[in-house]
Formats: C-alpha cells, sequence, structure tokens
C-alpha cells in the first residue's frame, strides 16, 4: 500500500505512463509560452553563457557565471541543431524540464502504488506549473534528482546506492555552488536518520567511503577543468571567495510577504497565493520533520522513503526560497516539498477518489494561483502594449519596456554611426550581447553587487582594451535601493564612463536609460553585431 514497502523492495525506475504525462504537460507549457516574455535579463544570462560557450569560452573564466554545468548541457543540445536563438535555448531547457518532470511523477506514482494514468494527470499538471522560469529548469530538476536518489538509499541503504547519492551530490555542484551544498547538508541527513533508524543496515566505513568516491566522480568535470584549463581554477576561487568572505550572500534579499501584509484594499489574488505558499513550506517541512523524527525512533522511517526523502531535500532548498522571496525562487525551492505533500504517508495510503483527486485538485488549485505570475504568457494577457519583436530570426512578443529598449540600442546605433562598434549595456540586460551576437566587454555581464576598487580596477582595464562604441547606463535602482543603482554598485567603472563617454540624447528612449558614445579622437574596434 502507498510507498510503505520492505526495506528490501527497490524502488523502480521510470514508467511509461509518467514519462508520457511529464512530457505532455512540458510541451503543452512551452507552446504556451514559448515566443513570450523578455529575455534581457535573467534568461539572457544563461542565453549569453551558453553563446560564449558555442563558440569556446570558459565559463567563470572569461565570463561572469554559475558553475559550468548548465551550460555545457544547454549548449550540447544546440550545438546538435546549429542554432544559437533564444528559441532554441527555450526548447533544450524543456527537454529537461521533461526529465524532471517525468521522475517527479514517477515518484508520485511509486508512492501511491498506482499504474492508472489518469490518477497521475493531476500531480504532472500541479509539478508542471511551477517548472518555472524557464531559466532556471536545472535548478528545479537537480533538486527532483535528489530526491529519487535519497529515496533509494532510504529504502535499501547499500553500498551501490550510497556511491550513486555521492554522485549526484557532485553533480548538484556541477549545476550550481548552492546546490552542492545543500547535497552535502542531505547527504548529512540521510547519514543522521539512517544511524537512529537502521544502525545495522549500513556500513559505516564501506557506504561513506563509497559516498565520497562518488561525489569525487560526479563534481569530476569541474576538478578536470581546475586542472587542465589555464585561469578556471583562480577565477573559481575569486568567485567563491567573493560570495563567501565580501559579499557574504549569494542574493539580494527581499522582504518575505507573508499573509498578513495583505490588505483588503489591496487585494490580489495571485501575490496572497504565493504569499501563502511562503506561510505553507516551513510549516510543512517542520511537520514533515517532526514525522521523520518520531517514525526513525520506532525504526519505521524505510517504509515511507519517497516522503521521508523529499522531507529531507525540503530542508536546505528552504534557503533558495528565502533568499529572494519572490515567486520565482518559491518555484525553484518548492518542489521537494510539493512531492512531500503530495506523498505524505497519510495520503499515499488511501486509495479512494479523496487521496487520488480531491487533494491534488486542491493543491493544484493553489498551484495554478500562485505560479500563474512566472509564467510570461499570463504576464502577457494580464499586462498592457506588448509588442512583436525579431531578434536573429525568432519572433517573439514582448513588454513594451523591452521593444523600446532593443528599438533605442538600435537609433542610437544608426543615428550616430555605431553599427558596427560593441555596446555594453549595465547593469539589468546581459541578454543585449546574446541578442547581438557580441562579446561583452566586461566579464561582469550582470552587474547587480557591489564591487571593490580592485575587481572594478580589472574591470576598467577590459574597458581599455576593448572600448565598447556605446554604453548604455540604466539609473534604475533594483528593489527602490539607492545603494543598488550601478553608480553606487560600481562608482569607479561608472566615473570612467563619465570621464572618457560623452552623453547623447536618443529619440523615444526610457528615460531611465542614459546613452554615452566615446569622446573626439577615441579609437574603437569594430564588430558585427545585430538585432
Amino acid at each position: 500500500m502507498g510507498d510503505a514497502m520492505p526495506p528490501g523492495r527497490p524502488l523502480g525506475g521510470l514508467k511509461v505512463a509518467p514519462c508520457a504525462l511529464g512530457t505532455l504537460v512540458v510541451l503543452l507549457i512551452f507552446l504556451f509560452d514559448r515566443r513570450f516574455g523578455s529575455f534581457l535579463g535573467d534568461e539572457g544570462y544563461l542565453w549569453y553563457g551558453v553563446q560564449r560557450v558555442l563558440i569556446g569560452e570558459v565559463p567563470v573564466r572569461d565570463f561572469m557565471s554559475y558553475e559550468i554545468g548548465r551550460y555545457y548541457l544547454s549548449a550540447g543540445v544546440l550545438g546538435l541543431f546549429h542554432d544559437h536563438g533564444i528559441l532554441a535555448l527555450r526548447a533544450s531547457l524543456a527537454l529537461w524540464a521533461v526529465l524532471g518532470l517525468s521522475l517527479a511523477v514517477s515518484l508520485v506514482a511509486k508512492a501511491w502504488n498506482e499504474r492508472r494514468w489518469p490518477w497521475l494527470l493531476m500531480p504532472a499538471v500541479l509539478i508542471g506549473i511551477w517548472m518555472a522560469p524557464r531559466h532556471k529548469i536545472f535548478d528545479i530538476v537537480i533538486s527532483i534528482v535528489l530526491v529519487a536518489v535519497v529515496a533509494r538509499v532510504i529504502a535499501r541503504p547499500c553500498t551501490r546506492r550510497w556511491f550513486w547519492l555521492g554522485i549526484a551530490t557532485g553533480a548538484a555542484a556541477l549545476i550550481g555552488q548552492n546546490h552542492g551544498a545543500y547535497a552535502l547538508v542531505i547527504s548529512a541527513l540521510v547519514f543522521l536518520v539512517l544511524l537512529v533508524d537502521c544502525r545495522r543496515d549500513v556500513n559505516w566505513i564501506r557506504d561513506p567511503a563509497a559516498w565520497a568516491a562518488g561525489v569525487v566522480i560526479g563534481y569530476l568535470p569541474v576538478i578536470c577543468f581546475a586542472l587542465f584549463v589555464p585561469g578556471y581554477a583562480v577565477a573559481s576561487i575569486g568567485a567563491l571567495k567573493f560570495i563567501l568572505i565580501e559579499y557574504k550572500g549569494t542574493n539580494l534579499p527581499i522582504p518575505t510577504p507573508w499573509p498578513w501584509h495583505f490588505s483588503l484594499a489591496t487585494f490580489q489574488l495571485q501575490p496572497f497565493a504565493v504569499s501563502l505558499f511562503f506561510l505553507a513550506l516551513p510549516a510543512c517541512v517542520a511537520l514533515g520533520v517532526a514525522w521523520i523524527a518520531r517514525r526513525a525512533v520506532q525504526g519505521s522511517v524505510r517504509r515511507h522513503p519517497i516522503f521521508v526523502a523529499a522531507v529531507l531535500v525540503a530542508i536546505p532548498y528552504m534557503n533558495v526560497a528565502f533568499s529572494r522571496a519572490d515567486a520565482g525562487h518559491l518555484a525553484q525551492a518548492l518542489m521537494p516539498a510539493l512531492l512531500m505533500a503530495l506523498t505524505w504517508p497519510g495520503v499515499a495510503l488511501g486509495n479512494g477518489w479523496r487521496a487520488r483527486l480531491l487533494w491534488p485538485s486542491v493543491l493544484a488549485l493553489f498551484c495554478i494561483a500562485g505560479a500563474a505570475q512566472i509564467h510570461p504568457r499570463v504576464q502577457y494577457h494580464y499586462g498592457a502594449d506588448w509588442q512583436n519583436i525579431t531578434i536573429g530570426g525568432d519572433r517573439l512578443k514582448v513588454e513594451a519596456d523591452t521593444a523600446n529598449f532593443l528599438a533605442s540600442v538600435q537609433h542610437a546605433r544608426e543615428t550616430y554611426g555605431l553599427v558596427h562598434g560593441s555596446v555594453l549595456s549595465v547593469p539589468l540586460t546581459p541578454g543585449l550581447s546574446a541578442a547581438l551576437g557580441e562579446k561583452s566587454p566586461l566579464w561582469e555581464i550582470y552587474p547587480l553587487f557591489p564591487r571593490n576598487q580592485s575587481f572594478q580596477k580589472g574591470e576598467i582595464a577590459r574597458l581599455m582594451a576593448h572600448p565598447p562604441a556605446l554604453v548604455i547606463v540604466s539609473s534604475v535602482q533594483l528593489d527602490g535601493r539607492s545603494d543598488l543603482a550601478y553608480s553606487a554598485t560600481h562608482p569607479d567603472i561608472y566615473r570612467y564612463i563619465l570621464a572618457h563617454y560623452q552623453p547623447v540624447s536618443v529619440a523615444g528612449a526610457r528615460p531611465d536609460l542614459q546613452f554615452y558614445i566615446a569622446r573626439d579622437g577615441q579609437t574603437l574596434p569594430t564588430g558585427a553585431g545585430s538585432l
């Protein structure tokens, strides 16, 4: 019944129904969203990196980036089709979403001991609609993979499964250093739970050794890069030093939108639904931990391996949600909690319509209300004045601000004879260089965080070596904070721009955009980028 199983019974692999449902749901969401939404910000950050990898540059060393995994996996798919456009990138990300959703539905099917595909449709929908933002698919999928491998260890903690948990831990670090840290915490929690629940079934010398060997193998690509790619190790250490020592964080925090912060006078359903998830997430995890603690003492944790795994993975992933408490970051943290809610023993052991249909349907209603705002097609229906544009042959529909920005860049280049010169745009638009097919003049393609003088000096040296023909600085204060304006986070670079470039006006441009061209007499390199 449910996922209550004898300790020796292995967890099965993917089945036809979960794979079919995962493919169908992701395909429908992809077709729904694919041409909608701006690519200039976070999505452009990934798109630019994938483009540079396709021409031989190295993440972290040659441009600001996450760890190498997501770039080479995406570039591998795009390289097969010889297409580096934004729609090709979105299609490649949808392929990884299929893998993640299929695996998630398979876990639910196993927990429910359910082979009838109609009963799995609602779980597929409610998990699938949270598989956004699309540029964060790798972050979402890795959390699902961790639930799967941890569940196998919980069900039967043999040496081989510890080894695969180690591989998953190392592979998580390939996607991002934060995921590697979360996976280490999760592995420690698994050891702790099994120490209490069934210490005699774990070889406390061989199994940790197998896990450690798996970590090394899973992380081997980064190790090889550090050993054999010149400059990569130094750049990685520098990036880690900035996160841990200089900035002491991984994100720009914002206040958590708790439900009691909303007023009836300004009530909106979607933000309120998101606030309920922020309240429910730690509450459900706390209940799950209490359940595990009780069952571990009784020695019965392994009867519900998928639920236990989901709880253990959800614990560190809560950090993602609260590091920047918005719907997009909530989505990146929510998969383990959704799997926990769907495989709760009281739900999994029931085989009637209340467990199989009513509970998932109630969850789906909340999920649709909460996740709607992170889907660009929904934003389009609730927004105004979206416009059609074409980027590199891809036809897209974007917000008016994005269309205005791109039109202003093109108008500035034509007006001041800069069509063949490179463009630097800071701080919110790393996707512009990808749209132009150009190399960014700076290493820091997404300059949101405050930087010290030494770092800025290095960036100025890059500007001097490859001066852009056109510089665009947005005066927008991120999160309404004056200390996060570009002139405050990068004052030395900003002063360099003011000293060596002259401001120009561009008709029709947004008021927050400052345009600069080189002062008379400055020699500039040429390029071939075009929108």
